[in-house]
């Protein structure tokens, strides 16, 4: 006659087969391997979407100062 209960789960000792914990361990090795490249790769791509944006408000700034000082020459000639 079995029991109705449920069994308690077996630890895993990596001593008793290498193999499965060596497996484990290279899965989440690659994991977070793979997870760093992509994290390095995006993070360059906010770099350099932040420099042009950066180039271009710069560029904008100068030109509303050029604008700012041409009408300021325009009222002092008028």
């Amino acid at each position: 006659m079995e029991s109705d209960q449920p069994q308690s789960p077996k630890r895993v000792n990596p001593s008793s087969q290498p193999w499965q914990f060596n497996d484990a361990f290279d899965i989440v090795a690659a994991f977070l391997q793979n997870a760093t490249s992509q994290y390095m790769t995006e993070g360059g791509k906010v770099a350099t979407l932040t420099s042009k944006f950066a180039s271009e408000t710069a560029r904008h700034v100068r030109k509303g100062a050029r604008i700012a000082i041409e009408d300021g020459a325009a009222k002092t000639v008028a």
